[in-house]
């Protein structure tokens, strides 16, 4: 008698990674079961675990539960679980790097706004309730952070480029080097 692997976590999520839209579209717990040769029970503890660990996301509760594909997991599949850890990894400072950018960006906006009623009072003679050397310094701390959020936020942004495919060359570097 011949034992048929249980299909590995990477396995069930690829079902969901070849769909034309894997964020989007849905498959019921009896779509899924349908690509591995186990039980709907099985099936239902995997995807349970999945959605435990935010692989999988519950969709639509009910009979029968509708599963997609949790927009931190990787859109392609992938065949090896160090890849797909890497690419999750990805986009994760992906998703904080458009965050912190972002905040960066209205910090900044926040200094233009500053530095233009500084410079707005001082050429009508207006006097504000904070004086120019105040104005000044508010306006330079508030940049610096500023920049540094928007720094912050594209170092995130290139790692979430650069890990996926460092891992991937490496991962190929060493099983051709296994190979030999």
């Amino acid at each position: 008698m011949t034992m048929v692997p249980s299909p590995t976590d990477e396995d069930v999520l690829n079902v969901f990674r070849e769909l034309d839209e894997p964020y989007e579209h849905t498959l019921t717990t009896n779509e899924v079961t349908e690509e591995f040769p186990v039980q709907r029970r099985a099936v239902q503890g995997y995807v349970k675990d999945l959605e435990g660990a935010n692989r999988l996301v519950l969709d639509h509760e009910g009979k029968p539960n509708h599963w997609r594909l949790a927009r931190t997991e990787p859109s392609e599949p992938v065949y090896d679980p160090r890849l797909g850890k890497a690419k999750r990894w990805g986009n994760k400072a992906k998703f904080v790097g458009n965050w912190t950018t972002l905040f960066g960006i209205a910090i900044l906006a926040a200094v233009g706004i500053i530095t233009s009623n500084h410079v707005f009072s001082a050429v009508a003679d207006i006097g504000l309730p904070m004086s120019s050397a105040q104005s000044a310094i508010t306006a330079g701390l508030t940049g610096v952070l500023g920049s540094g959020l928007f720094l912050i936020g594209f170092a995130a942004y290139i790692f979430s480029f650069s890990v996926p495919r460092l891992a991937e060359w490496w991962i190929n570097r060493t099983s051709c080097s296994d190979a030999e």
